[in-house]
């Protein structure tokens, strides 16, 4: 027996119900999670000023986060000026000024640090004993940067960039060294695990300065 020819209204009545499933089917499908973006929450700008941009962070900034930018304002210095600040009482910085800890070094800064790391990844010049244990009475006070601008020696941030994915925080930092006549630059890259009141550094990498080495 031959089979019927469909008609007019039976082909398209088969359209629109490929159609309305290929849309149901489609919708049912969860959207793809939006890739986390880079943020720079510090930067010295062309004119070497500093400029702090947490108010940009999404999500917010939390108590977490805040103290890992604090252990980068510990190790290498933040914008720090050439005096030490009477209101703050120690070495004024842009970025522990602009995360509430006050001046370089002070006892809120290493509290705050303390509170959330047991060890540090290395990103100054010292011995690597000095990160391994911060628990260890002035260990931090021995790491902290208290070198203004004008001091003969430095090792300052030019640009800190974080990217923020759930409770992994990436943290992209370029800085630059000053020794008298010599200088250069470095440049870290690192992973952070937030749980609870703590940090973990998952990974933490120093990135070839091309062309250009790092002082120890």
């Amino acid at each position: 027996m031959e089979s019927q020819k469909e008609g007019p209204a039976a082909g398209l009545s088969r359209i629109i119900w490929v159609l309305l499933f290929a849309l149901t089917f489609v919708s049912s499908v969860p959207a793809t999670t939006q890739a986390a973006e880079p943020v720079t929450v510090f930067l010295l700008d062309s004119k070497y000023e500093p400029v702090v941009r947490l108010e940009k962070l999404s999500p917010p900034l939390t108590e977490g986060l805040r103290a890992i930018l604090a252990m980068y304002a510990l190790q290498d210095g933040g914008g720090c000026e050439g005096e030490t600040d009477p209101n703050e009482k120690g070495l004024h910085c842009a970025l522990t000024t602009a995360l509430g800890v006050g001046p370089q070094c002070s006892e809120a800064q290493l509290r705050l640090v303390r509170a959330w790391f047991k060890s540090l990844p290395k990103m100054s010049g010292l011995a690597a004993d000095h990160y391994l244990n911060i628990q260890r009475p002035d260990s931090l006070e021995t790491i902290c940067y208290a070198a203004p601008y004008t001091a003969s020696f430095q090792q300052i941030w030019d640009r800190i960039r974080v990217t923020q994915d759930g409770g992994e925080v990436v943290v992209d930092a370029v800085g630059s060294w000053l020794a008298r006549d010599e200088s250069g630059h470095f440049h870290y890259r690192s992973k952070y695990k937030i749980e609870d009141h703590s940090i973990t550094t998952l990974s933490h990498e120093e990135v070839p300065w091309k062309g250009q080495s790092k002082q120890e």
